[in-house]
């Protein structure tokens, strides 16, 4: 996972299924992107005046709720960018 973009208007995150061959031992894994065709439940930390969030990865989109600072939502590796913006007025 890595975050492109983090503004106080949205975060950017690109949710990979290669192994970043610069830690020891991830260049042992085989890149195998078939094996990646269910979403991962991602928690990503937030603003704490982003109550109510849009979650858009591709044509999907969802809103997730802040708990604790952090929003949890479902995303595919591989795919497409994973965009999280604030839902303003909502709570």
């Amino acid at each position: 996972m890595r975050v492109e973009r983090a503004t106080s208007s949205g975060i950017r995150i690109r949710l990979t299924c290669r192994p970043d061959s610069s830690l020891p031992g991830q260049g042992l894994i085989p890149y195998t992107p078939e094996l990646y065709d269910i979403p991962l439940t991602l928690s990503t930390r937030a603003p704490s005046q982003w109550k109510v969030c849009s979650v858009t990865q591709g044509r999907k989109k969802a809103e997730a709720r802040s708990e604790n600072g952090s929003i949890r939502y479902d995303a595919i590796p591989g795919g497409d960018v994973i965009v999280i913006t604030p839902l303003r007025g909502r709570r």
